[in-house]
């Protein structure tokens, strides 16, 4: 019998279920979610401009050039737009389900690695694609300072490494470690 080294499948045989696996993934979002947002907050309270809200601010910006187009709204102005908090926590929790079902099956590794590559391939999509197609330059350069674009890489790279480690140790059933399940 061959031994799987994801959360699917334990180092005794058993199979997480999805319901165990979603479970388990949620509950790492949200303290790895705590912990990035608390970052986010000092940073804002020490007047660091990090550049957050770039993925929201895409968002708004497709479906106000979708729905003009197509004559649903008149202008931004009649768009009611979530607040960057619960965009971001439901982002968050969008990348832990994904983490889970997704990601984490597939890499190989231990849970530290796996949140060091999807966390980098992450940063790399928000830092090349959607901050210039927001005006912003890449990596937020236009706005954000370089004391700004470590304190959000910090933030971010601390919610995928604490979701990754945090996911692995709930599935590995050896509470202690985290090792990859």
């Amino acid at each position: 019998m061959t031994i799987r080294t994801n959360c699917q499948h334990l180092q005794s045989g058993r199979t997480r279920t999805l319901p165990f696996r979603l479970l388990a993934a949620l509950l790492a979002s949200s303290i790895a979610l705590a912990a990035n947002m608390a970052l986010l907050s000092i940073a804002g309270a020490a007047h660091i401009i990090t550049g957050q809200g770039g993925l929201l601010r895409l968002f708004a910006t497709m479906i106000q050039h979708l729905a003009a187009s197509l004559r649903l709204i008149d202008g931004l102005r009649n768009l009611q737009l979530p607040s960057q908090s619960i965009f971001h926590i439901a982002t968050g929790l969008a990348m832990a389900v994904a983490h889970a079902l997704i990601i984490e099956p597939r890499l190989p590794g231990r849970p530290f690695s796996k949140g060091l590559v999807y966390g980098t391939v992450v940063w790399c999509f928000n830092a090349f694609l959607v901050l210039p197609l927001i005006g912003e330059g890449i990596a937020g350069s236009r706005n954000v300072n370089t004391v700004g674009l470590i304190v959000f890489a910090i933030a971010h790279m601390t919610f995928f490494l604490a979701l990754s480690m945090l996911y692995g140790a709930l599935c590995s059933g050896r509470g202690k470690r985290f090792v990859s399940c």
